[in-house]
């Protein structure tokens, strides 16, 4: 049981979101208040949400009972969609968000330096535990360079990704020049250190 800092019920832990920032690894407000507050936030009313969730579930089900009566075309549709398609249209989002996520994360570099700090230190010995001495510095200064380049010439920002990220449960690459390529910061927050080309 745990006391929500919010409203000051008493609840059952499963009310709780999870927090590993919090001592005992769950946040302070429970779901329905951080939910309340989110819907406040966004201007969301009540009586207009649930009209809404309702107009969601009605259409929800015709779509459910068209599926079921129509098996074949359903299938049809599958097969026409175009994941690089829908991948660019993900990608001309995210461009567009990218300086909103940029304002938001130097906020909050402004409010938690220490954790800016402890990030900023783990990435530095990352980069450095994945750089051999066989390493051409030389290239990898030209990499940076060229970012900087196109960032002016383009007036979008580029940067220097690793293709193989250095850290990723499948597979750590190295800070070498082969394993670097500049490309549009945009590009690079979608691609994170999930997949890169032709991973196995």
């Amino acid at each position: 049981m745990k006391a929500c800092s919010k409203c000051s019920q008493l609840l059952d832990l499963s009310n709780f979101s999870k927090d590993k920032q919090k001592s005992d690894g769950y946040a302070s407000h429970c779901k329905q208040c951080r939910l309340d507050a989110s819907r406040k936030r966004r201007g969301v009313l009540p009586e207009r949400y649930f009209a809404n969730q309702k107009t969601y579930a009605d259409n929800a089900e015709k779509q459910r009972i068209w599926k079921l009566k129509n098996p074949e075309k359903y299938a049809a549709s599958l097969s026409l969609r175009d994941k690089e398609k829908a991948r660019d249209s993900f990608n001309r989002w995210r461009a567009k968000c990218i300086e909103a996520q940029r304002s938001r994360s130097r906020e909050w570099a402004k409010k938690n330096p220490e954790k800016a700090a402890q990030n900023s230190a783990k990435r530095r010995a990352a980069k450095l535990s994945a750089y051999p001495i066989w390493a051409n510095k030389f290239f990898i200064e030209q990499a940076y360079d060229l970012a900087r380049k196109r960032t002016e010439v383009m007036g979008v920002r580029y940067v220097v990704d690793h293709i193989v990220p250095l850290q990723s449960k499948f597979v750590c690459g190295l800070h070498v020049e082969h394993n670097l390529r500049v490309i549009p910061e945009a590009a690079n927050a979608t691609k994170g250190n999930r997949w890169w080309p032709d991973m196995g």
